[in-house]
């Protein structure tokens, strides 16, 4: 994944999409529309790891029992909110800014079939969230429910 560029952030700031930190632990309990201390450095570096990372597909020996692995995207690009203005282009945009910028047009495996090869990949969507959005309410009620609708599939048949 690219880096962000900081009119990304700082778009996605005018927005709101960073704030709203009410309460919980370790966020000095910060409140409003601005970004916690935290947030965008923590972005960055998790981006930079990624954009250096080079994933191979995973070889499972025989007999191994069969992975299952559920893909959950964001129904929305951080673009798409009412009212929001649009992103202008600049010259610091990259092709991964696309990823949250891009209305998704495909909901599928998008190149996990490949890294995971004979795994059972299940996609979910979830409606009205953007990446961003999708650990907070509404939002995380029905990613919950994706996940533990997972973990009993395993659990049930073994896979792993």
């Amino acid at each position: 994944m690219d880096r962000l560029p900081r009119h990304f952030y700082e778009y996605c700031q005018r927005l709101g999409i960073f704030g709203g930190w009410e309460g919980g632990k370790g966020n000095g309990g910060h409140v409003g529309g601005e970004a916690p201390a935290w947030l965008i450095p923590h972005f960055e570096g998790t981006i930079g790891v990624l954009e250096r990372y080079c994933a191979t597909p995973l070889v499972m020996p025989p007999g191994q029992k069969k992975l299952r692995v559920d893909v959950i995207w964001a129904g929305e690009s951080v673009v798409d909110r009412p009212g929001a203005p649009p992103l202008p282009p600049h010259p610091d945009d990259t092709e991964g800014m696309k990823f949250l910028t891009v209305q998704r047009k495909g909901f599928g495996p998008n190149g996990w079939a490949e890294l995971l090869p004979g795994a059972d990949i299940v996609c979910h969507k979830v409606e009205g969230a953007h990446h961003f959005a999708l650990m907070r309410k509404p939002f995380v009620s029905q990613l919950a429910s994706f996940l533990a609708e997972g973990l009993k599939v395993v659990q049930e048949t073994g896979a792993i």
